[in-house]
């Protein structure tokens, strides 16, 4: 978590204003990664219409109503996508704290500028000699899917470090259908 603190702080993106439309719109383009879907930048204003647009629907349709809120609801919103995001890590079979450092450090490798409210990295041939990629094997918990059956091995500190509605979550199983409580090992 540092080194995506770090990423942040070096390059002053703390500094910039808290505008949640861009916030949002970088976790959905994440979001939609994550189903194998890129949105290329020369698309990233249309995410954002689409996104009100759908925000809008939601509210009409009383599937989502407008609440009054404040800094604190915001992290607290925020905070929990951190939590769902971990949980999401742990049923694709990696240590979130390993997976994190892994993307902390890809994410300091790279230099850019800000477009738009999200960072864009240089693609020139110099800036991505210079690249980490992010080794998640080094973060995986398990050999792969078809084991998840198997006890999976997870470092006591880790585990105790880990939420308790996760730790619990962990301990009764995941979406793969493991019900084995994990071995917790050092």
């Amino acid at each position: 978590m540092e080194n995506l603190i770090r990423f942040q702080t070096d390059r002053d993106l703390h500094k910039k204003s808290f505008v949640l439309e861009n916030e949002v719109a970088n976790i959905f383009e994440e979001l939609l990664e994550a189903g194998g879907l890129d949105v290329p930048k020369d698309n990233r204003p249309e995410l954002k219409a689409e996104l009100e647009i759908f925000i809008q629907s939601l509210i009409a349709k009383s599937i989502a109503t407008e609440a009054l809120f404040g800094a604190h609801d915001q992290v607290d919103a925020f905070a929990d996508i951190i939590t769902f995001a971990t949980g999401a890590i742990l049923k694709l079979g990696h240590n979130p704290l390993i997976a994190i450092a892994e993307c902390g450090k890809e994410v300091n490798s790279r230099v850019g500028v800000m477009v738009d409210g999200k960072f864009e990295k240089d693609l020139s041939d110099e800036a991505k000699s210079n690249w980490y990629t992010a080794d998640y094997n080094k973060s995986e918990l398990m050999a792969s899917h078809s084991e998840a059956t198997k006890p999976y091995k997870i470092d006591k500190d880790v585990f105790n470090a880990l939420p308790e509605s996760t730790r619990l979550a962990i301990e009764i199983g995941d979406s793969w259908g493991n019900i084995n409580k994990p071995e917790v090992t050092g």
